[in-house]
């Protein structure tokens, strides 16, 4: 049940959601997070829910968080299987905010290497770095930045290849919209089980960061993982095995 890797990088829209996947079938939607290719959740796996890597750049319309959220709601308001959406960093707000847009369509959630809100962020300038000196040279740093070590050469080059095709008026407008989100209210109103799956490696988000969260979701579960801001590349056996036993305990 590998996620599979598609000619030139491409992997599913949101939209393409309903013409991949039964509606009955139970499904994990994987959201990464801003500027990482849908290749880090390739790894990840689950006996009973499949795994659906999103590239939620696709398509038309903003990519703003809060908007991505919208697009999705709407698909998976259609769906009668189990649904749960997995979010890694920028991936996490969408997933939050659809959960509360959508919420009697969203089985449960996972989210990895976010935060409430970006205060204390561990990369406040990266903003102002893509607007101002976005090379090839920084952006393989960025993506160094995420990882623990460097990534298998297939998914290097993969993610290498994804961020030097995104059009950088995308990249910032899901930066940015991320960097204007507080979901303390959204976070608190959940009601669908949670796991927290955070990197305890990760420099950009650390251990508080998910302890604030996980302490703001009345169904949570907080569980540390080996790896950095992407611990389901990193490590993908001990994240898969943290996500397949949440997953195993749903009703």
């Amino acid at each position: 049940m590998h996620a599979t890797l598609t000619k030139n990088g491409s992997y599913c829209s949101i939209e393409e959601i309903t013409l991949r996947v039964g509606l009955r079938e139970p499904l994990l939607i994987a959201l990464p997070g801003s500027g990482c290719s849908p290749v880090i959740y390739e790894q990840l796996v689950h006996t009973r829910f499949k795994v659906l890597p999103i590239n939620w750049y696709a398509g038309k319309g903003s990519v703003a968080p809060a908007d991505t959220a919208v697009r999705l709601a709407r698909v998976i308001q259609h769906r009668t299987g189990p649904t749960v959406l997995a979010g890694h960093s920028t991936g996490c707000a969408i997933s939050v905010i659809t959960a509360s847009l959508a919420a009697a369509h969203v089985s449960a959630l996972v989210l990895s290497n976010s935060g409430v809100h970006s205060k204390a962020h561990g990369d406040a300038g990266l903003p102002d770095v893509i607007k101002t000196k976005w090379s090839t040279e920084e952006q393989e740093a960025f993506l160094l930045s995420c990882c623990e070590g460097k990534p298998p050469e297939a998914a290097w080059a993969e993610m290498c290849s994804f961020i030097e095709a995104l059009p950088v008026d995308r990249l910032l407008e899901g930066i940015e919209g991320m960097r204007r989100l507080d979901l303390t209210v959204m976070l608190k109103g959940l009601l669908c089980p949670v796991l927290v799956a955070h990197g305890i490696s990760d420099h950009r988000r650390t251990r508080a960061h998910a302890q604030e969260m996980a302490g703001l979701i009345p169904n949570s579960k907080l569980r540390f993982v080996p790896g950095g801001h992407t611990p389901m590349l990193d490590h993908p056996e001990s994240y898969t095995a943290a996500v397949g036993e949440f997953l195993d305990g749903l009703v």
